[in-house]
């Protein structure tokens, strides 16, 4: 039979090994106290520093939204601000920041800073102590998020037409709202402008338009235009009888007319019945005629009209005798004085002025130019530089082209009207696939055809805009401002 032996060290441990093993067990009942402080002490901060893992990335979140509210603030601030500069920044900054964005985003212990520098920057800063729920196990109750936003103008240079209606349905109230709605324009683009080089100020040129626009009297030797020298015509003397009346009836009547689709109703005194007064009479005359440039510019054959190429053979002509003729363009400049002045100097003078506004578009694209028939503008396509157009009328074509002349009746003709409407459209485009960047406004303007031609003329829907009233256009010119500006916060 055979048996297994197992040797006497593998099967128990000698004496030796177990006199090891009680010593330790002793060493741990004695020591076991002093072993689990630190160890206490050690999990503590474990626990403070894992927590604090979670109070931090609250601390952040927090100041992301201190950032986004500050951000908006500073920007509406700026916005603001600009509409009276004495404002207190300060003062509207605190209260913006509190009304719209402190109480919506829960941000209510947050202690904010507004200040404007020389250059009309909006500096802000905001500071939030945000509560921690770990780290006080450390002493460290509170984190603390501080942010800072500076609203800044656009890096970009603008050059700006303004084509303006200067006609005899902008007289009284509107041709006053116009100058100040225009010159607030002015302000805001010119802002900070006098601490920058002159290749980065903006420039500005003024295009008032009626049925015709004004080239000056300056261009009439320009190689571009084609214009008779003025004259004085004698003609033969002519003699005839003529028969001396005294009137011994009349009647009152009222009669309406039109002046640029504004009706002009009046009463005056009528001879109906006439009597001879005393004999015939030999009279002799001799008719005279004077021609005159005043500076007002017809159309090209279409589709020359609304193109801007100019050239021998598509020279733009000049017209005589134009009553009707607004103030002279004002090409662009950065003399911010000249062109205050300029739109200051805007009035209706003319009793008979009408509207045709594809002039005044063609000319707005023509002064945004680098080429004749003005060529102030830099070239097209130059890096940094903006040209844009803000186009104003207030009523509905009265007069279409006849070509020189625009003297077709668009007021009594929708043919006519339509006409004017669709050539002020296609200049637009034309202009706008230049490169230039349009911004249209209707100004008390109700005719549903009228509204389409001004809408069709801008860029896109954002920059087409109606104004009812003074107030109105005074908040839609410091719209297309700032806009122009592009106040953006500093990254």
């Amino acid at each position: 039979m055979r048996e297994t032996f197992h040797s006497t060290a593998e099967a128990r441990p000698s004496r030796a090994g177990g006199a090891s093993w009680r010593r330790v067990l002793q060493i741990w009942r004695e020591d076991a106290g002093g072993i689990m402080v630190p160890f206490a002490v050690i999990a503590l901060v474990l626990v403070a520093i894992s927590g604090g893992v979670v109070d931090v990335a609250v601390a952040i979140n927090e100041r992301t939204r201190l950032q986004s509210a500050l951000d908006a603030a500073t920007l509406a601030v700026a916005v603001r601000s600009r509409k009276d500069e004495e404002t207190d920044v300060d003062e509207l900054g605190t209260r913006v920041f509190s009304e719209t964005w402190s109480s919506r985003m829960g941000l209510t212990d947050a202690q904010t800073t507004f200040s404007k520098d020389e250059d009309g920057q909006i500096l802000a800063e905001a500071q939030l102590d945000v509560p921690t729920k770990f780290l006080p196990l450390i002493g460290i109750d509170k984190l603390p998020a501080e942010v800072e936003s500076v609203a800044l103008k656009a890096r970009t240079t603008a050059e700006i037409a303004l084509v303006v209606d200067n006609t005899w349905s902008m007289s009284g109230p509107k041709i006053v709202a116009l100058r100040e709605a225009a010159s607030r324009l002015v302000d805001i683009v010119f802002e900070g402008s006098e601490r920058v080089s002159e290749d980065e100020r903006p420039k500005i040129a003024v295009v008032p338009f009626s049925q015709y626009v004004n080239v000056g009297l300056g261009n009439r030797s320009a190689s571009w235009l084609s214009v008779e020298d003025d004259s004085r015509r004698v003609g033969n003397e002519v003699c005839d009888w003529h028969q001396p009346t005294r009137c011994v009836r009349t009647e009152r009547r009222t009669t309406t007319s039109y002046i640029d689709g504004v009706p002009q109703t009046g009463t005056r005194d009528v001879c109906v019945e006439s009597v001879p007064n005393g004999p015939r009479q030999w009279r002799c005359n001799t008719p005279t005629s004077n021609r005159r440039w005043s500076g007002c510019v017809g159309s090209r054959d279409n589709p020359f009209d609304t193109r801007s190429d100019v050239g021998p053979g598509r020279l733009i002509p000049g017209l005589m005798n134009v009553t009707a003729c607004p103030r002279p363009i004002t090409p662009l400049t950065s003399d911010k004085d000249a062109v205050l002045s300029e739109i200051e100097s805007l009035n209706v003078t003319t009793a008979n002025s009408e509207t045709y506004t594809q002039p005044g578009v063609l000319w707005g694209w023509y002064a945004l130019t680098n080429e004749a028939p003005f060529d102030q503008g830099v070239v097209k396509g130059t890096q940094g530089i903006r040209k844009v157009m803000v186009f104003m009328t207030d009523g509905a074509n009265t007069r279409g082209p006849s070509y020189p002349a625009h003297t077709r009746d668009a007021r009594a003709s929708t043919a006519h009207r339509r006409t004017a409407n669709s050539l002020t459209v296609d200049t637009c485009a034309n202009a706008k696939a230049d490169g230039i960047e349009i911004f249209s406004v209707a100004f008390s303007v109700s005719d549903p055809e009228t509204i389409e031609m001004i809408r069709n003329c801008a860029s896109d829907p954002s920059r087409f805009m109606t104004a009812d009233d003074p107030e109105g256009l005074l908040t839609t010119f410091e719209t297309i401002a700032d806009q122009i500006t592009e106040l953006h916060i500093s990254q």
